[in-house]
């Protein structure tokens, strides 16, 4: 039997203006699809969501916090010019 092959966004979760119990129901989501290791991602104002989500998670007992990355992000907005802006990666594991 092939063992299934998992792409990076089947464990990486997106953060942006949905609401945060949306992203709370995405990773128990993935978690039930039986991954056990997801990447909270988010950019400029998003990142408090990010930490507030991955917060939420830890104190309910669902998630522990593995690993925390905050970065610069290069990209080039819409008329061209090079911009930089704040991102954070959390990865979390279920418990």
């Amino acid at each position: 039997m092939e063992e299934e092959k998992k792409t990076l966004e089947d464990n990486v979760v997106l953060i942006g203006n949905k609401p945060l119990k949306v992203y709370s129901y995405s990773i128990k989501t993935i978690f039930e699809k039986g991954i056990n290791e997801i990447t909270i991602s988010a950019r400029g104002k998003h990142i408090l969501k990010a930490i507030n989500l991955s917060e939420f998670l830890k104190r309910s007992k669902e998630v522990d916090v593995k690993e925390l990355t905050v970065m610069t992000e290069d990209f080039k907005d819409q008329d061209g010019k090079d911009k930089k802006v704040s991102a954070i990666r959390i990865v979390v594991s279920k418990i």
